[in-house]
């Protein structure tokens, strides 16, 4: 079993490093922990936090697998037990399931969760498939328009 963390995200900063270090040690030994930084979106005085959230999407899109169970943690999420989390993984273990969870950047990550059906408050003025122009990789681009059909 993988567990990939796409984090929107620098360089993490020590105590980043030293819980991710704790936490893969608390981990089952079959299971891999994989960290992916995605680098954050432009936010500059000529950039919006949307802006830069629709970069980030699309990163974090072009990063999934298309066999990756996706689990989108944000703040307006449903909070999980330390209990409920140990039994989820153990379902995807037994299941052989390739996990991905993302974790947005300072704005959150309400696009991506949306884009895969989970439940966030999302306005959008366009509801084709976004950034498909910008991956070369056509895996990749089917992958972004399976998670807009969804």
């Amino acid at each position: 079993m993988r567990i990939k963390v796409l984090a929107v995200g620098k360089k993490m900063p020590d105590w980043v490093q030293a819980g991710w270090a704790e936490y893969h040690k608390r981990l089952p030994k079959d299971v891999k922990l994989d960290l992916v930084e995605i680098a954050p979106g432009n936010r500059g005085k000529s950039s919006s936090p949307a802006t830069a959230m629709k970069e980030e999407a699309g990163r974090i899109l072009a990063a999934i697998d298309a066999t990756d169970t996706v689990i989108a943690l944000d703040v307006k999420g449903r909070n999980w037990s330390t209990e409920q989390l140990a039994e989820k993984i153990a379902r995807w273990q037994m299941n052989g399931e390739q996990i991905a969870l993302l974790i947005g950047g300072p704005d959150g990550l309400a696009l991506a969760a949306h884009r895969r059906g989970y439940e966030v408050e999302l306005i959008l003025k366009d509801e084709q498939a976004l950034f498909v122009d910008s991956v070369r990789s056509a895996e990749k681009k089917e992958v972004i328009a399976l998670v807009h059909e969804d």
